[in-house]
């Protein structure tokens, strides 16, 4: 009975995003080059939505309010954003991440359950796509890595805060510390991608996965380690598997000291690390250790590297060129 009567009650907070479905429809069907209007009204519609959380303990309101404004926002930026005129757009996107990223913090006493800080942490990454979008067209993307550094903030201050004031026996507490360090790495690591582009992928995902899984040190939540794992093993793939990384860049004069020997040698000690980090009696991933596993998939790295280096040495070309008929 008590269960029936739960779901009863958030009834008409699934009703409530009806609305959003038919503002999304109307920014299909019309072309309003202007948000200010419809995000107006969905600005209401949201804090009516919070509303319910703060004076009706409705705690999934905060979920389909995001839910809702996020496909709002979608359907306008991918019908009718305007790449000369993208500012207001900008100002309504941060407006609304600034909305659910603080709702959370300013009625914590309200909030017994953790689907408000969910919703407040995955605000981040949907708002980031949009504002990255809005800013490219505003600015460019010369200096595009600060966008992602900036939105890495609030998850990091979230990270802090659930340390300070939630207790060690807070059942929420690991899901809501590896959910907002796992996203301020994945910001953190954003820059170097959105910034740079070929290895320095590869090097930062392989420091994310390293990151994640010192991070289980502290907040032992299982995606973290499974993420980081599945990290340092695309990492592995992406310069131990890939032949492209040959032509990434042309050969340069100066023998050794090159973007392989900085490379390579930084994924196999990310591995390195990750094995270390990983400790008993909570090393364990799907009933394997993988600590085994990177120390190899690091020495076999560092093989590569010694090979590389070498042909890289004796070529005379552009290109590196392994000849294994040579002296």
């Amino acid at each position: 009975p008590s269960g029936g009567a739960e779901t009863f009650s958030e009834l008409p907070v699934f009703a409530a995003t009806l609305p959003f479905i038919l503002l999304a429809m109307a920014c299909l069907k019309l072309p309003i080059k202007d948000p200010s209007q419809v995000f107006g009204l969905m600005a209401v519609l949201v804090a009516m939505l919070l509303a319910l959380t703060r004076y009706r303990a409705s705690e999934s309101a905060p979920v389909a309010a995001l839910f809702g404004a996020a496909l709002v926002q979608g359907v306008w930026h991918a019908s009718s954003f305007d790449a000369g005129h993208p500012f207001p757009a900008l100002a309504w996107y941060l407006a609304f991440y600034a909305a659910f990223g603080l709702f959370p913090y300013i009625f914590e006493r309200h909030i017994k359950t953790a689907q408000p800080w969910v919703a407040s942490a995955a605000a981040g990454p949907i708002h980031f796509f949009l504002a990255y979008k809005a800013v490219a067209a505003a600015v460019g993307t010369a200096y595009i890595g600060a966008l992602p550094a900036l939105f890495a903030l609030p998850s990091l201050w979230a990270v802090r805060h659930h340390l300070t004031t939630r207790a060690p026996e807070d059942p929420q507490r690991n899901t809501l510390l590896a959910l907002s360090g796992a996203i301020a790495l994945g910001f953190i690591t954003l820059i170097i991608p959105l910034q740079f582009d070929h290895e320095w992928i590869t090097l930062g995902w392989a420091l994310e996965g390293a990151g994640l899984i010192w991070l289980y040190r502290r907040v032992p939540h299982e995606g973290l380690k499974v993420w980081g794992a599945a990290l340092l093993i695309v990492a592995f793939i992406r310069l131990g598997m890939n032949p492209a990384v040959l032509s990434y860049h042309a050969r340069t004069a100066t023998p050794l000291f090159n973007w392989y020997l900085f490379v390579y040698s930084a994924v196999a000690a990310s591995l390195v690390a990750a094995s270390r980090w990983l400790t008993p009696p909570r090393h364990v991933i799907w009933d394997a250790d993988p600590r085994g596993w990177f120390k190899a998939l690091a020495t076999i790295l560092i093989f590569l590297l010694v090979n590389i280096e070498i042909a890289d040495y004796f070529s005379t070309g552009s290109a590196i060129a392994f000849d294994f008929s040579g002296s």
